[in-house]
């Protein structure tokens, strides 16, 4: 892990699909990009945030404890709660789920996303709309 601290974000937006199959992909891409805006809002700028896949977002937290990962983390999903994007007769909000981890010194790249990604299931599972960490 080359001595500096990280934590890395699963992020997934919560019932996107229904937002494509509802609204058409048009505006499926707008709340993609109204999320990804709201995203800069929260992460610091030494942090790496970007489009994972589909409505999936990763995030590479730079130097942080595992307080002040799971503080961000929390901050975005709020953030993400409280935006939205108008569509004329309705406003379209979304919420979305977090698995957080921090990186140890024995992980591979493949085993940090597979734990992360596992929290993110894990906020899934609970509820949505909410950060776990592992």
């Amino acid at each position: 892990v080359l001595g500096i601290p990280f934590g890395v974000l699963m992020m997934d937006l919560d019932f996107f699909k229904r937002v494509n199959d509802d609204y058409g992909h048009d505006t499926g891409d707008a709340v993609l990009k109204m999320v990804a805006n709201t995203f800069l809002g929260a992460v610091r700028r030494n942090d790496f945030i970007g489009r994972w896949g589909g409505e999936e977002f990763v995030a590479i937290l730079r130097g942080v404890t595992h307080l002040e990962m799971r503080t961000i983390a929390e901050k975005v999903c709020k953030l993400v709660a409280r935006s939205s994007l108008d569509r004329g007769e309705s406003c379209i909000h979304m919420t979305i789920s977090i698995g957080a981890t921090l990186a140890n010194c024995d992980d591979t790249p493949a085993s940090l996303i597979q734990r992360a990604d596992r929290a993110l299931y894990m906020s899934k599972n609970s509820g949505r709309n909410r950060v776990t960490t592992l």
